[in-house]
């Protein structure tokens, strides 16, 4: 599989991921996002994820804040299988609706803070609102680097996950 920016094509809907069986969906992709399934494979990844350095450069993690990235995928396939309606429509819940709300979820809490107990002026000059807000802002942007990143890694084979330990 081949991507530029998320641009090409990329396996979704990995199911039993580290098993000889490891089934996913081959879609057509436009910023990362499946447009188009195309077929499901019986496959697993060739690519050796343990090896990858994320951080590996000052240019490398620069090619990663402005979405920069053009990556080829090796899978070895062991047959093509026929696609799967429920699937599909999992994919495309998961892609539009269910990573929307995974980014979004910090700005939906505070419009719902917002929303229940009213605006309070009076709180700008309380000790606890400056780092409350600092904290805010610092877990609403992990969870909007870190989410995308995650659902990339799942895309490409990988059992994604940030905090996983890397074999010596």
């Amino acid at each position: 599989m081949s991507t530029i920016n998320g641009i090409g094509t990329m396996f979704y809907g990995w199911r039993g991921l580290g098993t000889p069986a490891s089934t996913a969906t081959r879609w057509v992709t436009f910023l990362y996002l499946p447009i188009v399934p195309l077929a499901r494979f019986e496959l697993s990844p060739v690519t050796d994820f343990e090896r990858e350095k994320f951080l590996s450069s000052p240019g490398a993690v620069a090619a990663a804040l402005v979405g920069y990235a053009s990556r080829t995928d090796a899978f070895r396939v062991a047959r093509k299988l026929p696609l799967s309606f429920p699937e599909v429509v999992g994919n495309y819940l998961k892609a539009y609706v269910g990573l929307p709300l995974a980014v979004a979820w910090p700005a939906l809490l505070l419009v719902a803070f917002r929303m229940t107990t009213g605006v309070h002026p009076e709180w700008e000059d309380r000790p606890w609102f400056t780092p409350a807000v600092i904290a805010f802002v610092a877990v609403a942007l992990l969870d909007a680097i870190a989410v995308p990143m995650w659902a990339i890694q799942a895309a490409r084979g990988l059992r994604a996950g940030l905090f996983r330990r890397r074999r010596s």
